[in-house]
């Protein structure tokens, strides 16, 4: 049994992915139901812009501090597949970094991570993403 279980309600699975090129800064998705939490450990939480959205039956909050990136969070959001297991996603720009936390059900975890990885181009700034070429839409 994982020791998650023991001491929490779920398990829990946490995905870091170093980016290598420019990322546009920092933005979160958050479950609703993780909110209390998430002001702890998010510095800088009451300086973020908040959105609220429903998506696979669940309640979420989008932080961002400027339009576009919510505009990205929103498209990422939508479209992932089984979003209903997501916990926390954060684009985080200053080290170039993405989080992500999730509820590892099976049958669904392989398809939010499949869909999870090539929405990631839209983070990137133009010309930031060497294979790609960065997001079209920033300058």
């Amino acid at each position: 049994m994982p020791i998650s279980l023991l001491i929490s309600r779920h398990d829990k699975l946490y995905v870091q992915l170093y980016a290598e090129g420019k990322l546009a800064g920092e933005g979160h998705i958050l479950s609703r139901s993780f909110l209390p939490r998430a002001r702890a450990i998010i510095t800088g939480f009451e300086g973020f812009s908040r959105t609220e959205t429903d998506c696979g039956g669940r309640r979420f909050v989008l932080l961002f501090k400027d339009k576009k990136m919510e505009e990205r969070l929103t498209k990422l959001l939508f479209n992932l597949e089984r979003p209903e297991i997501l916990v926390h996603f954060c684009c985080y720009g200053e080290n170039r970094n993405f989080y992500l936390y999730v509820k590892p059900v099976r049958e669904k975890l392989g398809a939010l991570l499949r869909s999870y990885v090539p929405e990631l181009g839209r983070f990137f700034v133009k010309g930031g993403f060497a294979d790609e070429g960065g997001n079209p839409e920033e300058d």
